[in-house]
Protein backbone atom coordinates (compact mmCIF):
# COMPACT_ATOMS: atom_id res chain seq x y z
CA UNK A 1 0.00 0.00 0.00
CA UNK A 2 1.63 3.52 -0.75
CA UNK A 3 1.07 5.60 1.84
CA UNK A 4 0.24 9.71 1.84
CA UNK A 5 1.06 11.84 4.74
CA UNK A 6 -2.59 12.32 5.45
CA UNK A 7 -2.64 8.59 6.21
CA UNK A 8 0.32 8.91 8.90
CA UNK A 9 -1.75 9.74 11.74
CA UNK A 10 -1.50 12.64 14.07
CA UNK A 11 1.84 13.44 15.10
CA UNK A 12 3.57 12.21 13.11
CA UNK A 13 5.84 13.27 10.10
CA UNK A 14 6.07 12.07 6.44
CA UNK A 15 9.55 10.51 7.41
CA UNK A 16 8.74 8.58 10.32
CA UNK A 17 7.37 5.85 8.01
CA UNK A 18 8.15 4.91 4.12
CA UNK A 19 6.18 5.44 1.61
CA UNK A 20 5.24 1.81 1.33
CA UNK A 21 3.57 -0.05 3.98
CA UNK A 22 2.31 -3.77 4.21
CA UNK A 23 -0.46 -4.77 4.74
CA UNK A 24 -1.65 -8.10 6.71
CA UNK A 25 -4.41 -9.03 8.66
CA UNK A 26 -6.36 -12.37 9.54
CA UNK A 27 -10.26 -13.48 9.74
CA UNK A 28 -10.15 -15.98 12.67
CA UNK A 29 -13.57 -17.98 13.58
CA UNK A 30 -14.35 -18.87 16.94
CA UNK A 31 -17.56 -20.47 16.96
CA UNK A 32 -20.53 -19.18 14.74
CA UNK A 33 -18.36 -15.42 14.54
CA UNK A 34 -15.48 -14.58 12.30
CA UNK A 35 -13.13 -12.08 13.69
CA UNK A 36 -10.78 -9.44 12.23
CA UNK A 37 -7.92 -10.25 14.33
CA UNK A 38 -6.03 -6.97 14.99
CA UNK A 39 -2.71 -6.23 12.49
CA UNK A 40 0.02 -6.00 13.76
CA UNK A 41 1.13 -2.59 14.93
CA UNK A 42 -2.12 -1.11 14.37
CA UNK A 43 -2.69 1.01 17.93
CA UNK A 44 0.75 2.50 16.63
CA UNK A 45 2.53 3.29 13.63
CA UNK A 46 0.90 3.97 10.25
CA UNK A 47 -1.97 2.06 10.82
CA UNK A 48 -3.18 3.71 13.86
CA UNK A 49 -5.37 6.38 12.08
CA UNK A 50 -7.63 3.83 10.42
CA UNK A 51 -9.40 2.94 13.96
CA UNK A 52 -9.18 6.84 14.56
CA UNK A 53 -12.90 8.43 14.39
CA UNK A 54 -11.64 11.87 13.82
CA UNK A 55 -8.88 10.83 11.43
CA UNK A 56 -8.70 12.03 7.97
CA UNK A 57 -6.07 8.50 7.19
CA UNK A 58 -7.50 6.28 5.43
CA UNK A 59 -10.62 7.75 3.85
CA UNK A 60 -12.65 4.95 2.00
CA UNK A 61 -16.50 5.59 1.46
CA UNK A 62 -18.71 3.47 -0.82
CA UNK A 63 -22.13 3.69 -3.00
CA UNK A 64 -24.62 0.77 -3.67
CA UNK A 65 -27.10 0.47 -6.61
CA UNK A 66 -29.77 1.24 -3.79
CA UNK A 67 -28.66 4.78 -2.27
CA UNK A 68 -31.16 6.88 -1.56
CA UNK A 69 -30.91 10.31 0.49
CA UNK A 70 -33.39 10.12 3.77
CA UNK A 71 -35.27 13.35 5.13
CA UNK A 72 -33.77 15.92 6.92
CA UNK A 73 -36.32 15.47 9.37
CA UNK A 74 -36.21 12.26 10.46
CA UNK A 75 -32.50 11.72 10.16
CA UNK A 76 -30.46 10.98 13.50
CA UNK A 77 -26.56 11.05 13.12
CA UNK A 78 -26.02 10.51 16.87
CA UNK A 79 -28.41 7.28 16.18
CA UNK A 80 -26.46 6.36 13.13
CA UNK A 81 -22.87 6.95 15.02
CA UNK A 82 -24.59 4.41 17.99
CA UNK A 83 -25.40 1.66 15.46
CA UNK A 84 -22.26 1.87 13.08
CA UNK A 85 -18.33 2.51 13.64
CA UNK A 86 -18.37 5.59 11.70
CA UNK A 87 -15.42 3.73 8.51
CA UNK A 88 -18.37 1.12 8.92
CA UNK A 89 -21.25 3.91 8.00
CA UNK A 90 -19.09 5.10 5.27
CA UNK A 91 -19.18 1.98 3.19
CA UNK A 92 -22.51 0.19 4.68
CA UNK A 93 -24.35 1.33 1.60
CA UNK A 94 -22.39 -0.78 -0.30
CA UNK A 95 -23.24 -3.96 1.64
CA UNK A 96 -27.04 -2.90 3.40
CA UNK A 97 -29.43 -1.89 0.62
CA UNK A 98 -31.58 -0.10 3.32
CA UNK A 99 -28.94 2.42 4.46
CA UNK A 100 -29.55 5.61 3.85
CA UNK A 101 -27.21 8.39 2.91
CA UNK A 102 -26.50 11.18 5.10
CA UNK A 103 -28.67 14.63 3.94
CA UNK A 104 -27.26 17.73 3.30
CA UNK A 105 -29.62 19.74 5.40
CA UNK A 106 -28.65 17.96 8.13
CA UNK A 107 -24.93 19.26 8.05
CA UNK A 108 -24.58 21.74 6.24
CA UNK A 109 -26.28 24.75 7.92
CA UNK A 110 -24.07 24.01 11.05
CA UNK A 111 -20.70 24.95 9.11
CA UNK A 112 -22.57 27.92 7.77
CA UNK A 113 -22.43 29.66 11.12
CA UNK A 114 -19.36 27.32 12.39
CA UNK A 115 -17.03 27.33 9.97
CA UNK A 116 -17.73 30.13 7.07
CA UNK A 117 -15.10 29.37 4.67
CA UNK A 118 -15.65 25.20 4.78
CA UNK A 119 -18.96 26.46 3.87
CA UNK A 120 -18.05 27.97 0.86
CA UNK A 121 -15.75 25.56 -0.42
CA UNK A 122 -18.92 23.01 0.05
CA UNK A 123 -21.15 25.11 -1.80
CA UNK A 124 -18.26 25.43 -4.76
CA UNK A 125 -17.59 22.08 -4.92
CA UNK A 126 -21.09 20.88 -5.03
CA UNK A 127 -21.58 23.59 -8.07
CA UNK A 128 -18.86 22.21 -9.80
CA UNK A 129 -19.95 18.70 -9.84
CA UNK A 130 -23.32 19.74 -11.22
CA UNK A 131 -24.27 19.67 -14.61
CA UNK A 132 -23.69 23.26 -16.60
CA UNK A 133 -27.41 23.49 -16.68
CA UNK A 134 -28.19 23.13 -12.78
CA UNK A 135 -26.78 25.47 -10.13
CA UNK A 136 -26.89 25.71 -6.03
CA UNK A 137 -26.70 28.76 -4.32
CA UNK A 138 -27.24 27.61 -0.60
CA UNK A 139 -30.67 29.04 -0.15
CA UNK A 140 -33.29 26.80 1.40
CA UNK A 141 -36.65 26.20 0.48
CA UNK A 142 -39.26 28.39 3.73
CA UNK A 143 -36.15 30.27 4.17
CA UNK A 144 -34.02 28.00 6.84
CA UNK A 145 -36.23 24.70 7.46
CA UNK A 146 -36.30 23.18 4.33
CA UNK A 147 -34.90 21.09 1.28
CA UNK A 148 -31.95 23.15 -0.43
CA UNK A 149 -33.32 24.74 -3.62
CA UNK A 150 -31.30 23.93 -7.04
CA UNK A 151 -31.64 26.08 -9.67
CA UNK A 152 -32.42 24.24 -13.29
CA UNK A 153 -32.89 26.20 -16.20
CA UNK A 154 -33.87 29.85 -14.61
CA UNK A 155 -36.42 27.29 -11.83
CA UNK A 156 -35.79 27.30 -8.34
CA UNK A 157 -36.55 23.23 -7.58
CA UNK A 158 -36.22 21.54 -4.00
CA UNK A 159 -34.67 18.88 -3.47
CA UNK A 160 -37.17 16.45 -3.14
CA UNK A 161 -38.70 17.70 -6.03
CA UNK A 162 -35.85 16.82 -8.53
CA UNK A 163 -35.52 13.84 -10.81
CA UNK A 164 -34.26 10.52 -9.67
CA UNK A 165 -31.12 10.83 -11.54
CA UNK A 166 -30.39 14.67 -9.69
CA UNK A 167 -31.34 13.05 -6.19
CA UNK A 168 -29.04 10.40 -6.86
CA UNK A 169 -26.08 11.75 -8.27
CA UNK A 170 -26.19 14.90 -5.84
CA UNK A 171 -27.28 12.12 -2.54
CA UNK A 172 -23.89 10.79 -3.05
CA UNK A 173 -21.51 13.58 -3.87
CA UNK A 174 -23.11 15.51 -0.76
CA UNK A 175 -22.67 12.54 1.46
CA UNK A 176 -19.25 12.49 -0.02
CA UNK A 177 -18.05 15.87 1.23
CA UNK A 178 -19.89 15.40 4.64
CA UNK A 179 -17.54 12.71 5.35
CA UNK A 180 -14.63 14.13 3.65
CA UNK A 181 -15.55 17.34 5.97
CA UNK A 182 -15.87 14.83 9.32
CA UNK A 183 -11.94 14.63 8.76
CA UNK A 184 -10.20 16.93 6.71
CA UNK A 185 -8.46 19.04 9.31
CA UNK A 186 -9.03 22.97 9.20
CA UNK A 187 -5.54 23.91 7.94
CA UNK A 188 -6.69 21.56 4.75
CA UNK A 189 -8.62 22.31 1.49
CA UNK A 190 -11.79 20.02 1.13
CA UNK A 191 -10.53 19.65 -2.74
CA UNK A 192 -6.90 18.39 -1.16
CA UNK A 193 -8.16 15.20 0.69
CA UNK A 194 -7.04 12.18 -0.07
CA UNK A 195 -8.79 8.55 -0.27
CA UNK A 196 -10.46 5.71 -2.31
CA UNK A 197 -13.92 6.42 -3.04
CA UNK A 198 -16.84 2.97 -4.24
CA UNK A 199 -19.57 3.91 -6.53
CA UNK A 200 -21.39 0.85 -7.88
CA UNK A 201 -23.65 2.09 -11.37
CA UNK A 202 -22.26 4.92 -11.93
CA UNK A 203 -24.52 6.11 -14.47
CA UNK A 204 -27.62 4.90 -11.90
CA UNK A 205 -30.47 6.99 -13.07
CA UNK A 206 -28.88 9.48 -14.98
CA UNK A 207 -29.73 11.21 -18.31
CA UNK A 208 -27.36 9.98 -22.17
CA UNK A 209 -25.88 12.90 -22.21
CA UNK A 210 -24.38 13.23 -18.26
CA UNK A 211 -23.58 10.03 -18.63
CA UNK A 212 -20.93 11.15 -21.56
CA UNK A 213 -19.12 13.31 -18.87
CA UNK A 214 -19.53 12.10 -15.08
CA UNK A 215 -16.35 10.30 -15.01
CA UNK A 216 -14.32 12.97 -16.07
CA UNK A 217 -16.66 16.20 -14.22
CA UNK A 218 -15.54 13.89 -11.08
CA UNK A 219 -11.95 13.46 -11.32
CA UNK A 220 -11.42 17.04 -12.56
CA UNK A 221 -13.43 18.20 -9.17
CA UNK A 222 -11.45 15.92 -7.21
CA UNK A 223 -8.31 15.24 -8.15
CA UNK A 224 -7.05 13.77 -5.17
CA UNK A 225 -9.69 10.65 -4.73
CA UNK A 226 -9.21 8.18 -6.34
CA UNK A 227 -12.56 7.02 -7.61
CA UNK A 228 -13.64 3.03 -8.56
CA UNK A 229 -17.07 3.11 -10.87
CA UNK A 230 -19.02 0.30 -11.83
CA UNK A 231 -21.53 0.71 -14.91
CA UNK A 232 -23.29 -1.73 -17.70
CA UNK A 233 -23.16 2.10 -19.52
CA UNK A 234 -21.49 1.79 -23.42
CA UNK A 235 -21.58 5.47 -23.18
CA UNK A 236 -19.48 5.58 -19.34
CA UNK A 237 -17.32 3.24 -20.68
CA UNK A 238 -16.75 4.99 -23.96
CA UNK A 239 -15.47 8.12 -22.09
CA UNK A 240 -12.47 6.11 -20.33
CA UNK A 241 -9.34 5.69 -21.24
CA UNK A 242 -7.96 1.88 -21.84
CA UNK A 243 -5.94 1.96 -18.94
CA UNK A 244 -9.42 2.76 -16.62
CA UNK A 245 -10.88 -0.17 -17.90
CA UNK A 246 -11.34 -3.45 -15.53
CA UNK A 247 -13.60 -5.98 -17.03
CA UNK A 248 -15.31 -8.28 -14.15
CA UNK A 249 -16.25 -11.86 -15.97
CA UNK A 250 -18.05 -14.76 -14.25
CA UNK A 251 -16.19 -18.06 -14.10
CA UNK A 252 -18.39 -21.23 -14.96
CA UNK A 253 -17.11 -21.97 -11.05
CA UNK A 254 -18.95 -19.12 -10.24
CA UNK A 255 -16.09 -17.23 -9.15
CA UNK A 256 -15.03 -13.46 -10.69
CA UNK A 257 -11.99 -12.43 -12.63
CA UNK A 258 -10.39 -9.05 -13.24
CA UNK A 259 -8.62 -8.40 -16.83
CA UNK A 260 -7.98 -5.46 -18.94
CA UNK A 261 -8.48 -5.66 -21.89
CA UNK A 262 -6.19 -3.94 -25.22
CA UNK A 263 -9.27 -2.82 -26.99
CA UNK A 264 -9.39 0.86 -27.04
CA UNK A 265 -12.69 2.55 -26.67
CA UNK A 266 -12.29 6.04 -26.12
CA UNK A 267 -14.49 8.18 -27.86
CA UNK A 268 -16.13 5.03 -29.47
CA UNK A 269 -20.12 5.62 -30.13
CA UNK A 270 -22.76 3.97 -28.07
CA UNK A 271 -23.50 1.19 -30.57
CA UNK A 272 -19.69 0.45 -31.14
CA UNK A 273 -18.82 -0.38 -27.48
CA UNK A 274 -21.77 -2.57 -27.39
CA UNK A 275 -19.91 -4.76 -30.09
CA UNK A 276 -16.85 -4.46 -28.94
CA UNK A 277 -14.92 -6.83 -26.71
CA UNK A 278 -16.41 -5.33 -23.30
CA UNK A 279 -19.84 -6.16 -24.04
CA UNK A 280 -19.57 -8.53 -26.78
CA UNK A 281 -22.84 -8.73 -28.21
CA UNK A 282 -23.81 -9.69 -31.90
CA UNK A 283 -25.93 -6.85 -32.51
CA UNK A 284 -28.07 -4.55 -30.63
CA UNK A 285 -31.56 -4.57 -32.78
CA UNK A 286 -34.19 -5.86 -31.17
CA UNK A 287 -34.56 -10.16 -31.68
CA UNK A 288 -38.08 -9.85 -33.55
CA UNK A 289 -36.48 -7.41 -36.07
CA UNK A 290 -33.54 -9.75 -36.22
CA UNK A 291 -35.29 -12.77 -36.85
CA UNK A 292 -37.26 -10.57 -39.82
CA UNK A 293 -33.96 -9.96 -41.09
CA UNK A 294 -32.90 -13.08 -41.09
CA UNK A 295 -36.27 -14.47 -42.85
CA UNK A 296 -35.91 -12.10 -45.57
CA UNK A 297 -32.25 -13.16 -46.22
CA UNK A 298 -33.74 -16.86 -46.98
CA UNK A 299 -35.76 -15.95 -48.91
CA UNK A 300 -34.19 -13.75 -51.35
CA UNK A 301 -31.89 -15.64 -54.34
CA UNK A 302 -31.97 -15.77 -58.08
CA UNK A 303 -35.09 -14.11 -59.19
CA UNK A 304 -36.89 -12.55 -56.68
CA UNK A 305 -35.50 -8.77 -56.68
CA UNK A 306 -38.24 -7.95 -54.81
CA UNK A 307 -36.93 -9.70 -51.45
CA UNK A 308 -33.74 -8.63 -51.97
CA UNK A 309 -34.87 -5.27 -52.00
CA UNK A 310 -37.33 -5.46 -49.29
CA UNK A 311 -34.28 -6.84 -47.01
CA UNK A 312 -31.75 -3.72 -48.00
CA UNK A 313 -34.92 -1.46 -47.05
CA UNK A 314 -35.44 -2.91 -43.77
CA UNK A 315 -31.16 -2.65 -43.31
CA UNK A 316 -31.78 0.82 -43.90
CA UNK A 317 -34.50 1.31 -41.55
CA UNK A 318 -37.16 2.75 -44.38
CA UNK A 319 -40.48 0.98 -44.83
CA UNK A 320 -40.83 -1.24 -48.25
CA UNK A 321 -42.30 0.32 -51.28
CA UNK A 322 -45.72 0.61 -51.39
CA UNK A 323 -46.28 0.04 -47.49
CA UNK A 324 -48.85 2.34 -45.78
CA UNK A 325 -47.47 4.54 -42.88
CA UNK A 326 -49.82 5.82 -40.47
CA UNK A 327 -48.52 8.52 -38.75
CA UNK A 328 -48.74 8.34 -34.33
CA UNK A 329 -50.43 10.29 -32.21
CA UNK A 330 -49.46 12.79 -30.18
CA UNK A 331 -48.65 12.39 -27.07
CA UNK A 332 -50.20 14.61 -24.27
CA UNK A 333 -47.78 16.56 -22.27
Amino acid sequence: MLLHPQDLGKGASAASYPDEQELTTEIRREGDLEILASMPGSTSGPWSGMFDNSSPAFLVVGYGATRRVQDAGSFNPEEQSKRRFLRYQRVAGLFEPHIALTPLASWLPAFQTANPGRYKQVCHLINKLLPAEADFSGRREGGSSGDYLYTLQGLDVPFGALSDGYRAYIGWITDLLYHVCMGCPNSTRLVDSRGLVLVDEIDLNLHPEWQRTVCSTISRVLPHLQFVFSTHSPIVAGSLERQNIFVMEAEPSGASTVRQLEEPIYGLDAEQVLLSQYFKLETTRAPGYVDELQELSRQAGPGRPEIALALMQKLAGSPPSGAKTTKAPKRAR
